[in-house]
C-alpha cells in the first residue's frame, strides 16, 4: 500500500470495502472518493453536489459491499453499487 491523492482538504472518514481490495474516503473538500487499494488508483468520485452539505461526517460500506453510506449529522445517504466493471477491477 501506499499513498492516495486526490482529495483537497482534510479527510472525514475512511471505510475499507468488505472484499479489502477498495477503500472509501470523504473529505472536507466535499467529496467522497473510491480507491483501489493495490494501485492507489481513484476509481470513482462522489462530487459535493450529492450530499446534502458540503462534506460527509462518515462513511461506511454495507456488509456486501454493494452500498455506500455517507452519514452528515441526522441523515444518511445510500449510494449504490457502481457498475459491474467497477465490481471487477
Amino acid at each position: 500500500m501506499g499513498e492516495f491523492h486526490g482529495h483537497t482538504a482534510e479527510l472525514t472518514s475512511i471505510a475499507w470495502h468488505p472484499g479489502g481490495r477498495r477503500i472509501a474516503s470523504a473529505s472536507e473538500d466535499g467529496s467522497i472518493r473510491i480507491w483501489d487499494v493495490r494501485s492507489g488508483q481513484e476509481l470513482l468520485v462522489f462530487e459535493p453536489a450529492t450530499l446534502r452539505r458540503p462534506f460527509a461526517d462518515a462513511v461506511c460500506w454495507s456488509p456486501d459491499g454493494r452500498c455506500l453510506a455517507a452519514w452528515q449529522d441526522d441523515a444518511v445517504k445510500i449510494f449504490a453499487a457502481p457498475p459491474d466493471e467497477y465490481r471487477n477491477r
